[in-house]
């Protein structure tokens, strides 16, 4: 049986992402829940794969594995927005590095313990964001 080509995978990605977008009830089994109110629909399979603290969190018994629901505190719909593409994708828009946004994810990243993430951001560091990168780690 011949392994799925890259791009097939990515596909798979993109679709499962506008899925939870989309807030998909029928398609997706979790939901985090934004300060702003905002309810953002996900796969617990999928988001577990990249963040040990969520696996442990859903087979723990807490009330997220029951209701399924996760609260974000102190992040912006559009952090969020690219923290999600990086647990479905594992890839982060250059638009994600800048300084503010940066500080957010590396926060978000450190809570959930998404390694892979943080060590993206550090790559990502250049001139212009280094002492905004400094002070968020």
């Amino acid at each position: 049986m011949a392994a799925p080509e890259k791009q097939d995978l990515e596909a798979l990605e993109l679709q499962l992402l506008q899925q939870a977008s989309e807030g998909s009830v029928a398609l997706t089994d979790m939901e985090f829940v934004l300060d702003s109110g905002r309810r953002v629909r996900g796969h617990k399979g999928i988001v577990s794969a990249r963040s040990p603290y969520l696996r442990t969190m859903f087979e723990s018994g807490l009330r997220e594995s029951q209701d399924g629901e996760v609260r974000v505190r102190d992040c912006s719909d559009a952090t969020f927005a690219s923290f999600m593409s990086f647990l479905y994708t594992g890839g982060l828009g250059d638009e994600a590095l800048r300084a503010a946004e940066g500080r957010e994810l590396w926060s978000l990243a450190d809570l959930f313990g998404v390694d892979a993430l943080k060590q993206r951001l550090r790559s990502g560091v250049g001139p212009s964001n280094a002492a905004a990168a400094a002070q968020a780690a």
